[in-house]
């Protein structure tokens, strides 16, 4: 697996890692591992992470992942996928499949024996994303699905978009979302919330909706404002990093919501901790907004919410939640945002709506996603 940095990348083959042997790349700058005085400065480290999953760490100079058309950076990724190589080789006698995470990682197909098996894992859309050239990115990845046994894309909008540019390699692309791990959903459907954790103030009160996850780029800061304002009996818990919206009106909005007596911005927490947040919810939100790669992405918040059976309100921007519209409330002003809230909190309580999220989040893990694509990934050397 070439380049596990991104969480995104990471964790599915984690997952793979309890079925298979995988090894993730994780390259760094020496100047990175240099301060991180616990890891060795060395050409590569093999750190043993769980079950039969390993993060092989590299140091390379500065800069070099600078992704232009002139800069080296095909070297380093090349060399990165060489050492992900030989520490498979080491650890199973044998090579084994060839995942490449990021369409930067071309350059890995050029030095490949013709008979290992390569897979291109789309964690996310990586056209829109800021500073990333959409022609280049669109050059790279039309010449990645050409070349490469299969590919898995997080979301259909984004397999669909590759069927209708290259419909001759249809049979190829397949997709694996978002999840949830196991260990998230509890062994029976949660009819109430959890109490809230002790960090939350006080001057929080019942009933309290909110999300998890980073505010920035993508975030209706505009709509959960005006849905504050309209609901000042509702509490809302805003979990994750903030980003500074560059809109001037966003960020306005940004800044009128932080100072909202029922608004609380709990700032950045452990992935692994954010369940006890998501489950202390008595709504939980989605308030994407119509810009950059949120269309096409497959939000795993959405997954956390199922785990933990709370009832959900979204904006329809997002193409994957139309999969699961059964279990969600959509609202795309702030009074049909607002009003969702309010429904979902008299309506979507229930044993019986409580049950379904819970069951959809059960055939929804990593865990399932991971033998998913071993097979497909089996399947083509059969």
């Amino acid at each position: 697996m070439c380049d596990t940095r991104l969480l995104w990348c990471e964790v599915p083959f984690q997952a793979l890692g309890a079925l298979r042997t995988v090894v993730g790349t994780f390259p760094a700058e020496w100047t990175s591992l240099w301060k991180h005085r616990n890891r060795p400065l060395l050409p590569s480290r093999l750190e043993h992470r769980d079950a039969q999953y390993y993060r092989l760490h590299l140091g390379f100079p500065p800069g070099w992942a600078r992704r232009s058309r002139v800069h080296p950076w095909k070297f380093f990724v090349r060399r990165q996928a060489k050492l992900g190589e030989q520490a498979l080789k080491h650890l199973e006698g044998r090579m084994g499949t060839v995942v490449l995470a990021l369409p930067h990682h071309l350059p890995v197909l050029d030095s490949l024996h013709p008979r290992v098996t390569t897979v291109y894992y789309m964690g996310d859309d990586y056209r829109p994303y800021a500073n990333w050239s959409s022609s280049f990115i669109r050059e790279l990845e039309e010449e990645i699905v050409q070349r490469v046994d299969i590919v898995f894309c997080a979301a259909e909008a984004v397999r669909d978009r590759f069927r209708r540019e290259q419909p001759e390699h249809a049979a190829k692309l397949h997709v694996s979302r978002g999840a949830t791990h196991a260990t998230n959903i509890p062994a029976r459907a949660l009819t109430i919330p959890a109490n809230l954790p002790s960090d939350i103030p006080s001057r929080l009160t019942r009933p309290v909706v909110g999300l998890v996850g980073r505010l920035g780029a993508g975030t209706n800061f505009a709509l959960l404002r005006g849905a504050a304002d309209r609901l000042p009996n509702v509490s809302f818990l805003l979990v994750g990093p903030v980003d500074n919206p560059v809109d001037p009106s966003e960020r306005e909005h940004l800044n009128a919501l932080r100072h909202c007596p029922h608004v609380w911005f709990a700032g950045s927490r452990p992935y692994t901790d954010l369940g006890r947040y998501v489950r202390a919810m008595d709504v939980c939100l989605l308030p994407y907004e119509n810009s950059g790669n949120r269309p096409t992405c497959s939000p795993w918040r959405l997954f956390d919410y199922l785990a933990a059976s709370r009832p959900i309100v979204a904006t329809s921007v997002c193409d994957q939640l139309k999969y699961f519209a059964n279990a969600i409330r959509f609202g795309d002003t702030p009074d049909e945002f607002a009003e969702a809230i309010e429904i979902a909190l008299s309506l979507d309580t229930s044993r019986e709506a409580c049950e379904y999220r819970w069951e959809l989040a059960r055939n929804n893990t990593w865990e399932q996603r991971a033998t998913e694509m071993l097979n497909l990934i089996e399947s083509l050397s059969r």
